[in-house]
């Protein structure tokens, strides 16, 4: 149904970490941009890999709210369309996401 979608998805997790030691978020691969929240703050963007982020800082001892706004391009669009800009219509967050807590 999203096959000529382009613009952003949202992706959402509740996690519970015992400290709010040090962590990395990696998310792996992302297939066009990322912005990420923790507990509602902005923890960074990233348009290109690494696909990682400190997010240590942000978390706390307990639930916390990680969520991820991937944003591809328009080459899903351009699917629909006659036009020469073609490219690839992959999108989305691809993973495998990992959090490293001893970081």
């Amino acid at each position: 149904g999203l096959s000529s979608y382009s613009g952003g998805a949202w992706y959402r997790q509740e996690i519970s970490v015992p400290s709010s030691a040090g962590a990395v978020l990696d998310m792996g691969d992302v297939a066009g941009s990322a912005e990420v929240r923790i507990n509602g703050q902005l923890a960074g963007v990233r348009v290109a890999p690494p696909w990682r982020l400190d997010i240590g800082h942000l978390l706390q001892s307990g639930n916390n709210r990680i969520e991820v706004l991937v944003c591809n391009t328009l080459a899903n669009h351009y699917q629909t369309i006659p036009t020469q800009y073609r490219s690839s219509p992959r999108s989305g967050l691809i993973g495998p996401v990992t959090i490293d807590l001893s970081a």
